[in-house]
Order: C-alpha cells, then structure tokens, then sequence
C-alpha cells in the first residue's frame, strides 16, 4: 500500500471482512447444530466472498475509473473464494491485476455479466440468511443482521475511500448493491419460496 493514509483503511476494511465471516461462522455452526448437520459453513464464505467481491467492482467502477489500490484490495478479500479464479477456465483466465488496464466500460459489461452468473449462488445465500432468521432467537438473529449489514457497508466505504477520491457515485452503488444483494435478495427468496413451496427448504451449502 503506498501511503498510511491508505494502510489504515486497507486494515479497516480487512477487519470490517474478518467481523463478517466471524459471524457468519458463528451463524452457520449454529445453524448447522440446529438439525441441519449437512450445512457446510466453508461453502457459507465461498458464496459471500464472491458475491462482496462482485459488489465492491462496482462501486469501484462508480466514479468512472477504476485504481490498482482498489483492485489490490478486492483481491485480497478472498480467503475461501476468489472471483477471477471463479471465471477463468483452460481457456481463459482472469487477472485481478489486469482489470486495471481495461476502460471502464468494459469492466462494468463484465461485472454486469458477473452478476448475472452468481444469481444462483446468491440466491443460496440469501436462503441461508432466511432460513437463519426463521429458525434462530430474534435476540440472535437481530444483532447478526445489523452487525453484517453494517460491515458490509463499512467494507464497501473502505474501497470508496482507498483511492483518495471519494464520490458521491460510489456511496449510491455502495448502498444499492448491500440492498439488492442481500436484503432485496432475501425478499426474492421469500417469494420463491411462497411460489413453490415444498415443506423442504434448506440452503444449498
């Protein structure tokens, strides 16, 4: 990281991550332990880190332009999954480093692409979050939601920041991605689950 400016935020924003599997551990193993001894709470992180990682290349494309200090920092939050490795086959592979080089417009086409290939992991996810608040205490289940959202935003603030330019553009994708995502995300589920509806819900984790 060039400056400390920018290395304290980096490490705001790898704590704000940390925070956020923490509970999602937490929340998975209890989940599990509550009859679900199938649940797989590595699968849990594989299909958030790829879904925040997705998140945060847009807000990093929000003010036109995209830095290598952001990219170096949306790369670095895979511990368990990782986007570009996620995409890349025997016959392409992805680099994060390379993103940096491509116009804007190009990246917000392949991030747009993105999206819609991780519609079904994200989904599964936001089942899980359902299922989760379902099935578990309201006085459990009421302070995870607010703990992960918020560090959500907070990771998102981060990249907003990092580059030293922050945007008015970016705090709106910041918000209406954490939205869409997750919680219009578990709305979508809910009705999915309305539609159809076979007395054997669970995530697919």
């Amino acid at each position: 990281m060039p400056n400390n400016d920018t290395k304290t935020i980096f490490d705001g924003m790898v704590k704000s991550f940390t925070d956020i599997l923490n509970l999602l551990t937490a929340a998975g193993n209890a989940f599990r332990d509550d009859g679900h001894p199938d649940f797989s709470v590595d699968i849990l992180h594989r299909q958030f880190e790829l879904s925040i990682q997705c998140a945060l290349l847009a807000v990093s494309l929000a003010d036109g332009k995209i830095s290598k200090a952001e990219i170096a920092a949306i790369a670095s939050l895979g511990v368990h999954a990782d986007l570009m490795e996620m995409l890349s086959d025997e016959e392409t592979e992805f680099k994060w480093d390379e993103l940096p080089a491509q116009s804007p417009y190009i990246i917000s086409k392949f991030q747009l692409n993105i999206e819609r290939n991780l519609e079904k992991l994200l989904d599964d996810f936001c089942l899980f979050l359902v299922l989760y608040k379902e099935t578990r205490p309201e006085d459990e289940v009421d302070p995870f939601m607010t703990s992960f959202l918020t560090d959500c935003r907070e990771l998102a603030q981060g990249l907003a920041e990092i580059d030293g330019n922050r945007d008015e553009n970016e705090q709106y994708v910041l918000e209406d991605k954490i939205k869409s995502y997750y919680l219009e995300g578990m709305l979508r589920v809910l009705e999915k689950i309305s539609a159809d509806d076979d007395g054997n819900r669970r995530p697919q984790a």
